[in-house]
């Protein structure tokens, strides 16, 4: 993800040599977790390098991105779920509607304390998606199924109880792999999903960037 935080180096409290201090390239450089084991002042050193400078990622392969995150969350300790900072992942359209949202929500929740950056792709088929102003009324075949707001106007649960639970969140990168919408439909739901985020009753913190992006293939 981009605009990562920089760490702050840690002195080794007998005068050790400080692993934190070393430049990010060479932290990054091929870390065998064996060297985790050298010593426990060695391991407190490095222990939180991969959950603040690595970046998860959760696809659907066998089933949904939120499944998977789920179970690899719950599995961690609360402090590396906290410091974790960057994800990267992939749901499709029913994840975010109807009952779905509860685990939704309960994904959020476990993210809540330490993400910074998350780059989410929504697959669904047709015009699955809807935000303010895009769609223009058209046919009962074009209805939304994850909105980003109700038809009373309202903000769609899933944000309120997702997005919303992530008060360290500072960026938001959405790939929206949505048959038959040009990149003026996409462009116009990121924008009404920021505008949603950021709405005085809502937001809950600084700012959130909300950027439509998409892969490119080499």
């Amino acid at each position: 993800m981009k605009s990562q935080l920089p760490l702050t180096p840690r002195s080794c409290g007998n005068g050790g040599f400080p692993f934190m201090s070393l430049p990010f390239e060479i932290r990054l450089t091929g870390l065998p977790s064996s060297l985790l084991r050298v010593s426990k002042e060695l391991y407190y050193e490095c222990r939180e390098l991969l959950f603040i400078e690595g970046e998860f990622a959760f696809l659907t392969w066998f089933s949904s991105g939120v499944w998977a995150a789920r179970w690899f969350m719950t599995a961690l300790q609360p402090w590396q779920r906290d410091i974790m900072r960057y994800v990267r992942l992939e749901v499709f359209t029913t994840d975010l509607q109807g009952t779905y949202v509860d685990e939704w929500e309960e994904l959020c929740v476990l993210w809540s304390q330490g993400l910074r950056g998350l780059r989410l792709k929504i697959l669904g088929g047709g015009a699955a998606l809807l935000g303010t102003g895009v769609g223009g009324g058209s046919s009962k075949k074009n209805l939304s199924t994850v909105q980003v707001n109700d038809a009373e106007g309202n903000v769609a649960p899933w944000i309120p109880r997702g997005l919303k639970l992530m008060t360290r969140l500072e960026q938001l990168e959405v790939e929206l792999l949505i048959p038959n919408w040009d990149n003026r439909m996409k462009l116009d739901w990121c924008h009404s999903l920021e505008e949603a985020l950021n709405e005085p009753e809502i937001a809950s913190h600084d700012p959130i960037r909300v950027i439509c992006v998409e892969e490119v293939e080499d």
